[in-house]
């Protein structure tokens, strides 16, 4: 296997700090450095902090085309697991993409994720006017494959449906 040439800026950052831990994620076609700010202000506050690349990021736009969102998946959640194991509690945030990938991190990590309680925050945030709240009781993270899920299904379509 050929060796992998990094983009300045590009390798992934670790700095040990407290048990209290920050998983930063970049967004697609940049790299850790875009986070590097937010990064140094979190481990000048005493957190630890990790900051991966994703895979096929910060190398070339070949290397970029090669990878799916599963691998990019992968490299967050073994961050994650990483800081759950050393340091117990873990903060998930990123940028663009990075908030999305972020996001279903919390939606499959269920263990210690944003309580629905906290969906107003969520909503209120969400620039959109158009939008829609359904909560599914008895179903989990992954709700298109669990009990409630034509019960989503049935309420995504009528959402499109209405504004059609």
């Amino acid at each position: 296997m050929d060796a992998i040439t990094l983009l300045d800026g590009a390798a992934p950052f670790y700095s040990h700090g407290s048990d209290v831990s920050c998983l930063l994620i970049h967004g697609l076609t940049s790299t850790p450095n875009e986070m590097r700010w937010l990064g140094q202000h979190l481990r000048q506050q005493g957190f630890t902090v990790c900051e991966p690349r994703l895979a096929g990021h910060g190398t070339t736009p070949s290397d970029l085309a090669r990878v799916t969102w599963r691998e990019w998946y992968a490299d967050v959640l073994a961050g994650y697991r990483m800081l759950r194991r050393e340091c117990g509690r873990v903060f998930v945030m990123g940028r663009s993409m990075g908030g999305a990938l972020a996001l279903l991190l919390a939606a499959c990590e269920a263990d210690e994720t944003v309580s629905v309680e906290n969906l107003r925050y969520i909503w209120e945030a969400i620039g959109s006017q158009d939008k829609e709240r359904l909560i599914l009781g008895r179903s989990g993270h992954v709700i298109i494959e669990d009990c409630e899920h034509q019960a989503a299904f049935e309420a995504i379509s009528t959402f499109v449906v209405a504004r059609l």
